[in-house]
């Protein structure tokens, strides 16, 4: 908390707003014994407003139970994964905590700047997007709640930027690591997949052996859910067709990626530990996809090639991966040098 910010403290039974301006503290009471209570008033008293909170107003843990619900739903329709609903959910945990007491029509600029200030200073080392992210879902929820009659107010949000985008790449040696790390490792085998196939991590988590086809040599990593994260089928190579078969043969499920005969919904941890273990800075999830794309693109694949490979849209290539210029086409930059040279210097 900032030296001069406003803050509530209980006295007497009380929740008092305590507000310091020119070395002097100002007490303003809120008339409520209820802390939830009075962290709106503060809203109010933070926004300028002189109107107490009205009864029976949603706050905004009310609008995201609201949403989840609907969530749910679809979740028990088949339209939308297990997996997905429990990183919305999780999304959610934060603005909970700062925001949950509020009504949803306290919700402004201001209030998503504060918001923003304290998840930093709550976490230095988090990154602009995953704030960027919770605000998002927030506003998803509250727009939903507006658009179905629960609350009658529009609100105004304010969304940090994005940060850079991570163009982190393995290096051959690095990757080499991961080839030689302990053969019966899940995690070993999720690398590989990842960098045979370009595939997210969600797709490979979800990946069965009734998709794998070894007579025509694919993964059927598809499913029935509509999403803007395209799955498709691929090819196996000779490497990946090893892996997959030695999997066949240990596994006790039906997961490819499996641990302890269970198939596997995060392996964010797992690939920390990994990465740490082998001398490997700076990698996650996401690093071996673009580790693939690289490595496709500088061994000659065109855009149009791999974005059937790897079931990504050009368009999404180019925006995404852009930085990750092929090598072949260096010798292509000398062209202008040769036909712009004077006198043959």
């Amino acid at each position: 908390m900032r030296k001069n910010e406003p803050y509530i403290r209980i006295y007497r039974g009380i929740y008092y707003i305590h507000h310091r301006i020119h070395n002097k503290i100002y007490r303003v009471s809120t008339g409520t014994k209820d802390e939830a209570a009075a962290k709106r008033c503060l809203a109010d008293y933070l926004d300028g407003l002189s109107s107490l909170p009205e009864k029976n107003e949603v706050t905004v843990n009310d609008a995201i139970n609201i949403y989840l619900k609907e969530k749910e739903h679809k979740v028990a329709m088949g339209e939308m994964r297990d997996s997905n609903f429990a990183k919305l959910s999780n999304f959610f945990k934060q603005p909970r905590l700062l925001l949950g007491d509020l009504f949803t029509r306290q919700i402004n600029r201001n209030v998503c700047r504060h918001y923003i200030e304290r998840r930093v200073r709550m976490n230095p080392d988090i990154s602009s997007s995953t704030i960027r992210t919770e605000l998002a879902h927030l506003r998803s929820a509250l727009s939903f709640c507006f658009k179905e009659g629960h609350i009658y107010n529009d609100f105004m949000f304010y969304l940090p930027k994005a940060s850079a985008p991570r163009q982190r790449i393995l290096t051959l040696a690095e990757i080499r690591k991961i080839l030689i790390y302990r053969s019966d490792s899940h995690i070993r085998r999720f690398c590989i997949i990842a960098l045979c196939t370009g595939q997210r991590a969600g797709a490979i988590l979800e990946l069965t052996f009734d998709r794998v086809d070894f007579d025509k040599g694919v993964l059927d990593f598809s499913d029935a859910f509509v999403s803007n994260k395209k799955r498709g089928i691929v090819y196996m190579n000779s490497l990946l067709r090893l892996e997959l078969e030695s999997a066949r043969a240990s596994n006790t499920s039906e997961y490819v990626i499996e641990y302890k005969g269970n198939g596997v919904k995060c392996v964010k941890n797992s690939l920390k530990t990994l990465f740490r273990n082998l001398g490997i800075e700076g990698a996650s999830a996401h690093t071996l996809k673009h580790t693939a794309v690289s490595l496709f693109m500088n061994s000659g694949v065109s855009s149009s090639e791999l974005s059937l490979m790897i079931n990504t849209t050009e368009q999404t290539l180019s925006k995404h991966y852009s930085k990750a210029i092929p090598d072949f086409l260096k010798p292509k930059y000398e062209i202008m040098a040769n036909l712009i040279k004077v006198n043959g210097k």
